[in-house]
């Protein structure tokens, strides 16, 4: 490594080292930022290694460009920076939220989660009943249609309702489904799930330094290994499930390989893939593309005439050729494309606001509505690391409208139930807020 990239390497691993050491050692919330910059490392992880696996037929190894070390490096600086500035200003204001507001009629949300959870299980079922043991997740994707938005949403936003009100009956079906839903090859519910759970928990205890507790930090060590390996022997799993036949997972278990190619071939290694290559390609987008991928917010957008095309669809064609399944985005790439590093520091600025706003959110909230932002927060400064704009927003409004539809129908029954109720003399159910 020539001096310029070791240079940029070091700075790269010192932003890293003391990010982690305050975020750990500072006895604070752990909230959004601080899964931000923590989401941030572990996307940006195969940067440690200096190399990718780059994809195609075959995979080949391709050297991380310097240009792509500062594009991390000010990334995860200006995450930090913004948070710590944050931190400091709240601390010596004294600022703390003191109400919450929680929506009324509210206190039926997780059953009527467990009731679309259960209708669009029996469709899914059906979707899926000629290609449930297949070992190709596009025969999946394409099977499972629209019902699987209402069940993965569902079930994500049921269990941390059950999980804030200690159900343990409803939990327990939510994680059936969670599993069920790993299974047949999917893991962004139970993982955002899981995380979405870690900030519920850790807002509710409020300020601690994360560094004396080894089983938090385990379990999401665990966790994160866990989806890393899934995704492996995902299908081999299922195939077992669906035939009887284990003797493909048995064969992938006892190769080592299997292991290796498990972490070389993950999610980071291939979101790095689409940075580094843009960078070191130079490619580049007009301002339009982010207009358009904004617009797409809008239900039904592409009914009305707008052609919007995602960002995959433009820099792969250019510069994967021939590969027969889509990158994974990565919106720092996409910022890069259209701004340069000046788009890049902006949006990471954008993001740490974001996750700010977020964790007050979550402090001024209750109950359901809670769950809900706490999902939705999760998929924003988690999960945006392996999207694009398009499709990020794509997802928040997945998220916002699975949970007001969930919401009507509990108003309903509130309503309806308490009408029921007067007329017959009764008094009505009382809220377990």
């Amino acid at each position: 490594m020539q001096s310029e990239g070791l240079n940029a390497y070091i700075v790269y691993l010192s932003v890293v080292i003391v990010g982690l050491a305050y975020f750990t050692s500072a006895k604070r919330t752990f909230d959004f930022s601080s899964l931000a910059f923590l989401s941030a490392v572990v996307y940006f992880s195969p940067a440690f290694a200096g190399f990718i696996v780059f994809p195609g037929v075959p995979p080949t190894i391709q050297a991380i460009d310097i240009q792509t070390y500062w594009v991390l490096s000010i990334v995860l600086g200006v995450i930090f920076l913004t948070i710590i500035v944050f931190d400091s200003i709240s601390q010596s204001l004294g600022f703390v939220v003191n109400r919450r507001i929680a929506l009324r009629n509210d206190e039926y949300v997780g059953e009527v989660a467990a009731l679309f959870a259960i209708v669009s299980f029996v469709a899914l079922m059906f979707n899926l009943k000629d290609v449930l043991a297949s070992t190709d997740k596009q025969e999946i994707l394409k099977a499972v249609g629209r019902a699987h938005i209402i069940f993965e949403y569902s079930i994500s936003i049921g269990a941390l309702v059950s999980f804030q009100k200690r159900r343990s009956k409803l939990a327990f079906l939510f994680s059936a489904f969670l599993i069920f839903d790993l299974i047949i090859g999917f893991r962004a519910a139970t993982v955002t799930t899981f995380l979405a759970a870690i900030v519920l928990e850790m807002q509710r205890l409020g300020p601690i330094r994360l560094i004396g507790r080894f089983r938090l930090l385990g379990s999401m060590f665990a966790a994160l290994t866990a989806a890393l390996l899934l995704k492996q022997f995902l299908f081999a799993i299922r195939h077992g499930l669906a035939t009887g036949d284990f003797s493909m997972l048995r064969d992938q278990a006892g190769e080592p390989l299997s292991y290796l190619l498990a972490f070389a071939q993950a999610e980071p290694s291939v979101t790095m893939a689409t940075l580094n290559s843009i960078v070191i390609n130079r490619f580049e987008l007009p301002l339009e593309h982010l207009l358009t991928a904004v617009i797409s917010f809008v239900p039904l957008v592409n009914e009305f005439g707008f052609d919007v095309k995602d960002f995959n669809s433009k820099f792969q064609p250019v510069l994967f050729p021939g590969l027969e399944w889509g990158m994974a985005g990565n919106v720092f790439a996409e910022m890069f494309s259209v701004g340069g590093i000046w788009l890049v520091a902006l949006f990471a600025f954008v993001l740490a606001m974001l996750a700010i706003l977020g964790g007050f959110l979550i402090d001024a909230t209750g109950r359901s509505l809670r769950a809900a932002l706490a999902l939705a927060g999760v998929y924003l400064v988690f999960y945006f690391h392996r999207n694009d704009v398009q499709f990020q927003l794509l997802l928040e409004r997945r998220v916002l409208s699975v949970y007001l539809a969930l919401f009507i129908c509990s108003f309903l029954f509130r309503y309806f139930g308490s009408t029921t109720s007067s007329l017959s003399g009764r008094a009505s159910p009382v809220s377990d807020g």
